[in-house]
């Protein structure tokens, strides 16, 4: 997968079902924060709220005409410093989460002209952990048992990238 075959475009309400499906994934929703299941009226709810936002931006990503992941940024305006959400569909293929992170960093740093993207990663979740590393963020801090999932306490790593420290990947 190269990234000049992948594309943000913005999510609307035709994307509520898929995207919904691929939250409540099993693969997908164990390295949420909240990793129940969320019911499609919350859901709905939720995109009705966030929609209308005008510094949240909600994205698909789609390469070769397919989605395949999704895309948040929170607090998204010229020169801010937002929180990014992703995930893949659990059916993309091996290589979509590189450039699904390669075309939003780009999205944000060139369009939304965004200062900074930072978030943070359950630490077991070491398939996001090196993604972001990949992709050049760096590791700013780790908050000790910091999320509690029902059973276990775990550490969460906190990324950050500023605009101008962007790496070659991403150019």
């Amino acid at each position: 997968m190269t990234n000049s075959n992948g594309r943000l475009r913005a999510m609307d309400k035709s994307d509520l079902d898929k995207v919904l499906a691929w939250r409540n994934d099993q693969s997908i929703r164990r390295y949420m924060l909240n990793n129940q299941e969320i019911p499609a009226k919350e859901h709905y709810a939720w995109f009705d709220r966030v929609s209308i936002d005008p510094i949240s931006k909600l994205y698909i990503y789609e390469n070769h005409g397919i989605d395949m992941g999704f895309i948040s940024f929170k607090n998204a305006y010229k020169g801010s410093i937002s929180e990014w959400g992703f995930y893949k569909s659990p059916d993309a293929p091996k290589g979509v989460g590189l450039d699904l992170g390669k075309v939003a960093l780009q999205t944000a740093f060139t369009d939304l002209n965004i200062h900074k993207v930072y978030g943070n990663v359950i630490a077991s979740n070491t398939k996001s952990v090196l993604l972001h590393q990949t992709l050049g963020f760096d590791q700013e801090g780790i908050l000790k048992e910091h999320h509690f999932d029902g059973e276990n306490y775990h550490d969460l790593i906190c990324f950050g990238l500023i605009k101008y420290a962007t790496n070659t990947l991403l150019k």
